[in-house]
C-alpha cells in the first residue's frame, strides 16, 4: 500500500502554493522521512537590478528574477532590500487578480524549480473566493513562462479557501480528521491583511458564518508604527522596521530603533484594543457558538491573536495547528496528494 502510494505521488507531481498579503509559502518536496519541506518570502515585489556591489565582499541578494508581462522583477527572502525606502505591500482586496500576486507566484514556482507541475494547489481569501477560484483557474493552467529561459507546464489548478488548508492539514497531524469531517468546525486564520475564518462541517462551508476583517497583521503593525511616529515626530515608513515590529509582536523578537532596544509595552493597548474588536467582529458573525465542535487556529501570528478570541468566544477551547505558519500551504498540499491518488 505505501510503496504503491508513493508510486503514484511520483507519477502525479503536486506543489501547493499559499500567496497571501503579507507572506508567499510553497511545499518544496518532502524529506527522506517524508515531512513537507516549506519556504516562505515576504510578499513583496522590486524591479530587478544588481544583486551585489563591493566587488564580492558583500553577499548576493537572496532573490529570484521572474519575468512578467515583458519586465523583469525580484523576489524572495532579502527583496527587502531591493525596494529602497518607500516600498510597500499590496493590500487591495483584489489581490489575487493583480500584478503582484502573479509576479510572488511565478517566484514560487522558479524556486520549486519543476518543469511540469500535474496539480498545482493554491488559496485564496475568504472575502473574494468565489471570483479568485475562477480567475486563478485560468491564469495558471498550461504553459507557464516563469523568466526568459525557465517555464513550466501546469495541469490541474485546484484553488481553496485560505482556512480550509489549515483544517486539513490540523485533522492529519492529530489524528482526528475522520471524526472532525462530520462535526461543525470554526476555522480562524489570521493573516497579513484580513482576520479570516470559515464555519464548515466538513469541507462544507456555512456562507453567512464565515467572513472576512480587515484585521490582520498589517492593522497591529499600522498602530503601532502611528503611535511611534506620533512618538518621535518622525513618520514609520521602512518596510524593514514594519517587519521588525511585526515579528516583536508575534515572535517576541527584540526592536531596535535608531539603533538602541526600544520597548513596545507602552503601544499594546492599541494593539489589544484592535484584537478585541477583531474577535468581537467574528463572534458576532459566527453567532451561538454552542453548536460548534471544534475551534481550530493557524497563521503566524495565532498565538497573538488566541486570547482575544477565546475571550470573544466565552472560553471555548481553541486547538492551534502544528506548525502554524505553514498550516494552510501543507494541508493543500495534503488535499492536492489525495486528489492525485484518484487520477
Amino acid at each position: 500500500m505505501i510503496r504503491r502510494r508513493l508510486t503514484r505521488l511520483e507519477k502525479f507531481i503536486v506543489r501547493s502554493v499559499d500567496v497571501g498579503y503579507g507572506y508567499t509559502k510553497f511545499v518544496l518536496g518532502r524529506t527522506p522521512q517524508g515531512d513537507y519541506v516549506c519556504e516562505s518570502f515576504p510578499s513583496v515585489v522590486a524591479f530587478a537590478q544588481k544583486k551585489t556591489l563591493g566587488g564580492g565582499f558583500f553577499a548576493e541578494r537572496s532573490t529570484l528574477t521572474v519575468l512578467h508581462n515583458g519586465v523583469e522583477y525580484e523576489v524572495g527572502p532579502d527583496v527587502l532590500l531591493a525596494t529602497g525606502a518607500y516600498g510597500s505591500r499590496n493590500l487591495d482586496l483584489g489581490y489575487v487578480q493583480t500584478d503582484t500576486y502573479q509576479i510572488l507566484l511565478k517566484g514560487a514556482l522558479k524556486r520549486i524549480g519543476l518543469p511540469r507541475i500535474d496539480v498545482l494547489v493554491l488559496g485564496a481569501p475568504v472575502a473574494t473566493y468565489d471570483q479568485a477560484r475562477e480567475h486563478l483557474r485560468r491564469a495558471f493552467s498550461g504553459r507557464i513562462a516563469l523568466d526568459r529561459a525557465q517555464e513550466v507546464v501546469v495541469g490541474k489548478v485546484l484553488v481553496l479557501p485560505q482556512p480550509l488548508g489549515g483544517y486539513a492539514w490540523h485533522g492529519h497531524v492529530s489524528g482526528s480528521y475522520g471524526r472532525i469531517r462530520s462535526q461543525l468546525n470554526l476555522l480562524i486564520d489570521p493573516g497579513y491583511f484580513t482576520l479570516d475564518w470559515l464555519v464548515a462541517r466538513g469541507t462544507t462551508i456555512a456562507p453567512a458564518r464565515s467572513g472576512s476583517h480587515p484585521a490582520g497583521m498589517s492593522a497591529l503593525v499600522r498602530a503601532i508604527a502611528s503611535e511611534i511616529s506620533r512618538e518621535t515626530g518622525e513618520e514609520v515608513t521602512s518596510l524593514l522596521l514594519w517587519e521588525s515590529i511585526e515579528r516583536a509582536l508575534y515572535a517576541e523578537e527584540p526592536l531596535h530603533l535608531d539603533g538602541r532596544p526600544y520597548d513596545l509595552t507602552r503601544h499594546l493597548g492599541a494593539v489589544n484594543q484592535l484584537l478585541a474588536q477583531a474577535a468581537e467582529v467574528l463572534a458576532s458573525r459566527v453567532g451561538d457558538a454552542k453548536d460548534i465542535q471544534n475551534v481550530i487556529l493557524v497563521g503566524g501570528p495565532a498565538r497573538l491573536y488566541e486570547p482575544a478570541l477565546k475571550r470573544a468566544l466565552h472560553g471555548k477551547l481553541i486547538q492551534i495547528a502544528q506548525d502554524p505558519q505553514f498550516a494552510n500551504v501543507k494541508g493543500f498540499q495534503r488535499v492536492g496528494e489525495d486528489i492525485a491518488e484518484r487520477l
